[in-house]
């Protein structure tokens, strides 16, 4: 590729969507326990859950199965976990959660469907 222009009346920090996702692993997939959930964050910043800055969140992980959803917290800013919940068919969704406004959700995910097995 070679940029013969740069455009001066877009701003980059516009392009840029404040979301969150799950990298991996990938939705409707089967696997095996333990196994690794991979967390993704844009445009917002991810820290500890002690730094007290505007702005600043955490991700929290919502499995939900047979009509019943837990919540993982990750305070200490951690972008990726493994896991390893019974075998089942289960609804998967990232939330970002505020620091300073404990329970705000910032951000979530779509939910995806994921199938653990043994």
């Amino acid at each position: 590729v070679t940029v013969t222009a740069q455009r001066s009346d877009v701003d980059p920090k516009s392009l840029v969507q404040p979301g969150v996702s799950i990298l991996e692993p990938a939705p409707g997939t089967a696997v095996q326990v333990p196994f690794n959930v991979v967390f993704h964050a844009s445009g917002l910043n991810v820290s500890h859950v002690d730094l007290k800055e505007k702005d600043t969140g955490h991700f929290r992980l919502a499995l939900s199965r047979e009509g019943k959803t837990e919540r993982i917290d990750f305070p200490g800013g951690h972008t990726e976990a493994w896991l390893q919940p019974p075998p089942g068919d289960y609804r998967v969704q990232l939330e970002f959660v505020s620091n300073t406004e404990p329970g705000r959700v910032m951000a979530s995910s779509m939910p995806m469907d994921l199938k653990v097995t043994r």
